[in-house]
């Protein structure tokens, strides 16, 4: 139960790594002037994939915690 625990916390924190860096590409994009079609086209192929990673890996982690803390009958 310790080991499952601790794996979802660090599939957590990366989720959260990945969301943030993310957000950081999509930032340094707007702060290089970039903009319009080209700005469209690196979201789509970087920042899209990232959040999608980035989701089914909370969805992972979150189904893991249920599992460990719900109730057993």
């Amino acid at each position: 139960m310790k080991k499952e625990s601790i794996l979802a916390f660090i599939l957590m924190t990366i989720c959260f790594i990945i969301f943030a860096a993310a957000r950081i590409i999509s930032y340094m994009v707007i702060l290089c002037g970039i903009s319009g079609a080209v700005e469209m086209r690196i979201i789509a192929t970087i920042r899209a994939p990232m959040d999608l990673i980035g989701a089914v890996l909370l969805m992972i982690s979150t189904m893991m915690l249920y599992s460990i803390t719900r109730k057993r009958d």
